[in-house]
C-alpha cells in the first residue's frame, strides 16, 4: 500500500484544503471532529485542561495513522498533547507543525512543542520567526489561478483584513488612496470586544463582525487592479494577499519592507508603503510587469511540499537517527 501524506487543517474542506486535496499524494482532514456549539465548548474546556484522553475529539484520521508516511499540522492546535497522542498511538513516521501565522499569535510556542520530545519538525512561513525560534523557513504557498475566469475591474485597490492592532496603518493606507482619488474597497474584520468610534463610519471602510468567505475575497481581488496588505508589526512572512497578487497578476501595496528582498519583487508591481519616492498614482500608471510571474513555480503548493519533505528527511537523519525514534 502506498502511504499518503496527511495534512491536518481547521476544517479540512476550505478553499485551500480542497486545492491541496487535488494532489494525489496528499489527504486532507480536520484535526478535530465537527460538533455543535455545546460540544465545542465542552471540547475547548477539555483540550485546554490538564485532563487526559484528549484524543476522543480527534477526527477519523487518528484511527488510521499507519496509513500515513508523513503528517503536517496546519491547524491552530488547542493542545500540544496531540503530538504525544500521535506518538503514543505508535506512529513513527514524519510529524511536523507548520506555523502559517506569526508565533506570537499562537497559543503554543516552538519550545512548548519541543519540550514534549515527540520528535516534531517545526517550520514557519516567516523568516524572522524561523531565525528567532530555529525553525525551517518555508514561505507561504498558493495555487495557479484559472485563467478562463475574467471579471470586470471596478476598483483600483482592495483590502480585506482583520484589525488586530493594524487599524492605524489601514486608515493611513485608505487615506493615501483617497487623496489620489483612487477608488478602493476596504473590509476590516472587527476585534471581538473592541469598541469602535462612530467617527470611523466616515472613513469609507466597511467594518464587519464576521469574516468574508475566502471565495468572496478572491472575487474582490479579481475586480481590482491592486491588492493591499497590511502586515502586523514585526511580521516578515508572506501573507495570502501577497500570494494572491503574484498568482493573479495584480499589483501589491504593502507595508512589508522585507518583500523587496524576494525574487518576485519588482517596483512596477509592488509599492512599499513608507519606502517610496514616487506617488501611489505614479505606481498605478506603470503597467504590470508580467515577466515576474515566472517566479510563481517556487510558491506553488507542489514546490512547498517538496521542500518540506526534503527538509524533514535531513532533520530526521541528523537529529534523531541515533536515538532510534524513527524506523
Amino acid at each position: 500500500m502506498n502511504k499518503k501524506i496527511l495534512i491536518l487543517d481547521t476544517t479540512g474542506n476550505d478553499w485551500t484544503d480542497r486545492h491541496i486535496a487535488l494532489h494525489n499524494e496528499v489527504e486532507v482532514d480536520s484535526i478535530y471532529t465537527p460538533h455543535c456549539l455545546l460540544l465545542r465548548g465542552l471540547r475547548r474546556y477539555h483540550l485546554y485542561s490538564n485532563l487526559c484522553k484528549k484524543s476522543i475529539w480527534y477526527g477519523s484520521w487518528f484511527k488510521k495513522l499507519d496509513t500515513y508516511k508523513m503528517i503536517i499540522i496546519f491547524s491552530d492546535i488547542k493542545s500540544v498533547s496531540i503530538f504525544k497522542d500521535i506518538r503514543n498511538q505508535g506512529y513513527q513516521g514524519k510529524l511536523s507543525f507548520y506555523y502559517r501565522d506569526p508565533v506570537e499569535r499562537k497559543r503554543y510556542r516552538p519550545d512548548d512543542i519541543r519540550s514534549l520530545d515527540a520528535n516534531v519538525f517545526l517550520a514557519s512561513f516567516d523568516s524572522k520567526d524561523a531565525v528567532k525560534y530555529n525553525m525551517f523557513l518555508n514561505p507561504q504557498f498558493f495555487f495557479r489561478e484559472d485563467k478562463t475566469r475574467v471579471m470586470d475591474i471596478i476598483y483600483d485597490a482592495v483590502l480585506v483584513s482583520s484589525d488586530r492592532g493594524r487599524l492605524p496603518l489601514i486608515l493611513s493606507a485608505k487615506q493615501l488612496l483617497d487623496k489620489e482619488e483612487l477608488k478602493s474597497y476596504f473590509f476590516v474584520l472587527k476585534d471581538k470586544g473592541k469598541t469602535y468610534s462612530k467617527d470611523l463610519s466616515q472613513s469609507g471602510i466597511s467594518f464587519q463582525d464576521h469574516p468574508l468567505d475566502y471565495e468572496d475575497i478572491l472575487m474582490l481581488n479579481q475586480q481590482s487592479c491592486a491588492i493591499v496588505e497590511i502586515n502586523a508589526k514585526g511580521q516578515a512572512g508572506l501573507t495570502n494577499r501577497a500570494m494572491e497578487a503574484l498568482f493573479m497578476g495584480k499589483k501589491l501595496i504593502t507595508n512589508n519592507m522585507e518583500i523587496q528582498e524576494l525574487d518576485f519583487y519588482h517596483p512596477d508591481n509592488i509599492y512599499v508603503l513608507g519606502n517610496e519616492n514616487r506617488s501611489i498614482r505614479e505606481f498605478f500608471r506603470v503597467p504590470y510587469n508580467f515577466a515576474i510571474q515566472e517566479k510563481q513555480s517556487y510558491y506553488e503548493f507542489n514546490s512547498w511540499l517538496c521542500r518540506m519533505k526534503q527538509a524533514m528527511q535531513v532533520y530526521k537523519y541528523q537529529e534523531h537517527y541515533n536515538r532510534g525514534i524513527i524506523r
